[in-house]
């Protein structure tokens, strides 16, 4: 059986140290799976640099080659070589940021929900993994809420076409 990891794509998610309410999001698999319907491959327009805060379902893109805060990636269609494909995006409800750790679980806790709708096979027997850009507590207080779940080869092989009901 594959063990639940997270594996952040470190380039697109800032560790900060923060404190917070322990107060938890709930992002479930019912308000998730309405947000998980979308085009499978990219079109001529998804090509080229996109925005972090504007991806989208069935997106690809590659990994940044930069550390820190990223605000754009590198779109891809998915029929090319690729590093990973938006799955699922879905909203945390309002508030005060909860803390760093309540985001990340709750952002793991819906993507996990909604990996075998998408994908086609449960996540604990695909070869995929998969991890989350999340809010940081400078993007919840402009408004962020949005998680993005992305899918990605376990062995961090480039990926050659759409994971969406791959079955893998």
């Amino acid at each position: 059986m594959k063990k639940l990891v997270f594996v952040t794509v470190a380039a697109l998610i800032v560790s900060v140290a923060c404190g917070g309410s322990d107060a938890s999001p709930e992002a479930t698999a019912e308000s998730v799976a309405t947000q998980t319907a979308a085009p499978a491959t990219a079109t001529p327009e998804d090509i080229g640099s996109g925005d972090v805060f504007a991806l989208e379902i069935g997106q690809c893109f590659d990994d940044p080659d930069t550390s820190g805060t990223v605000t754009a990636v590198d779109m891809v269609g998915c029929n090319d070589p690729h590093d990973n494909e938006v799955y699922a995006l879905f909203d945390l409800p309002d508030g005060t940021f909860p803390g760093l750790s309540v985001v990340k679980e709750a952002a793991a806790e819906g993507c996990y929900d909604v990996f075998e709708s998408y994908v086609g096979l449960d996540y604990e027997s695909s070869v995929f993994d998969f991890s989350s850009l999340s809010p940081t507590p400078n993007s919840w207080e402009n408004g962020d809420r949005e998680v993005v779940c992305i899918v990605y080869d376990l062995d961090l092989k480039k990926l050659t076409e759409t994971v969406k009901g791959s079955g893998m």
